[in-house]
């Protein structure tokens, strides 16, 4: 099958373009991670939607290209909403609920869902993974590589997301009666099969991935390097790119970083926020984003109670003569901003 020609960019979304080398080519596997709820599948169906977008612009009319979506905790409907809310700048929260709000009061609600619908009918096709024929072998990588080749048909791919990834990954764990022990196993295959998937179709992969444990807590402005950002040493044979998003500050927002190649310009490291109720990130304004890269760098990870800090004092003061080089309530005193001087 033939690539289709992204004369935008690898995405077309401004801030995530910046970060990805000129020389980068569009096929191949690309990551967004973050600990949940940071906005990860916002930004997959951004990726996704603007995809589709430029596939139905740059193609005949008699030519077919549509960017495939492999949802897993969301349904096909929900998905749908989702990248027509991106694509219409409608408030994806008030869409779920039946009700269309712009989030530029100008446009007109009804007209930017119908345009945003039109592509999504036309240059998207969306699948729910939990459908999957549960009697197969392979990951869902290889099922969506059977599937698409079933049912595309003589239509070209600009893309494949799949969204979610661990949930999805799991779920094969738990049908094949195996333990989460061949979890990492279960990724790499998935990860090769979504190299091939790619090299089949000349297309880019796409992939959300939740970060858990120690990776996931960091602060907002904390740095995840690409080989730890999934658990998983061998990430950078398979993913070209990867993005990961920070958690949020109390005021919303977050640092999204790519991970590869190491960028020192911290022009490079967009700070952007959700906003139209989960329909758009948008970049803040330079001010914000310069407080936020500057002065909350000081702030502690973490806050806690006066008590309970004296608590892990006197615990850290007990364990000085300790083995161990890493005692938890060191750790902790650590994160909290605390050192000898003023903690007395």
């Amino acid at each position: 099958m033939n690539s289709i020609d992204v004369k935008e960019g690898l995405t077309g979304i401004d801030f995530l373009d910046r970060a990805i080398l000129e020389e980068e080519t569009s096929v191949g596997v690309h990551a967004i991670l973050g600990a949940t709820g940071t906005g990860i599948t916002t930004l997959a169906s951004m990726v996704a939607a603007e995809g589709a977008r430029r596939a139905l612009k740059n193609v005949s009319v008699d030519d077919q290209v549509r960017w495939a979506f492999f949802t897993t905790q969301a349904s096909v409907q929900e998905s749908k909403c989702r990248l027509a809310s991106y694509l219409g700048k409608l408030d994806f929260g008030a869409a779920t609920e039946g009700e269309l709000l712009c989030i530029d009061q100008h446009d007109n609600p009804d007209d930017q869902w119908a345009y945003a619908s039109s592509i999504v009918e036309k240059a998207m096709i969306v699948f729910d993974t939990n459908k999957f024929p549960r009697d197969t072998w392979g990951t869902q990588a290889f099922q969506a590589d059977q599937l698409l080749r079933a049912e595309a048909g003589a239509t070209r791919l600009a893309g494949i997301t799949f969204d979610d990834v661990p949930s999805m990954l799991r779920a094969r764990l738990y049908e094949s009666g195996a333990s989460d022990a061949g979890f990492t196993r279960l990724m790499a295959n998935f990860l090769h099969e979504c190299r091939e998937l790619s090299e089949r179709f000349s297309c880019p992969v796409w992939i959300g991935h939740q970060l858990r444990g120690a990776v996931a807590i960091r602060g907002p402005r904390a740095i995840t390097t690409h080989n730890d950002a999934m658990y998983f040493k061998r990430l950078g044979e398979h993913v070209k790119t990867s993005f990961v998003i920070g958690n949020h500050d109390g005021a919303g927002a977050f640092q999204i970083r790519c991970t590869k190649p190491y960028l020192h310009d911290q022009d490079l490291l967009p700070v952007v926020r959700i906003t139209g109720g989960g329909a758009t990130i948008e970049e803040v304004s330079p001010p914000v984003r310069n407080e936020f890269l500057t002065d909350s760098w000081n702030e502690p990870s973490f806050k806690c109670r006066p008590e309970v800090l004296e608590a892990l004092l006197e615990r850290r003061a007990e364990l000085q003569n300790s083995s161990r080089k890493e005692d938890l309530a060191a750790r902790m005193v650590r994160a909290a901003g605390i050192d000898d001087a003023n903690a007395t």
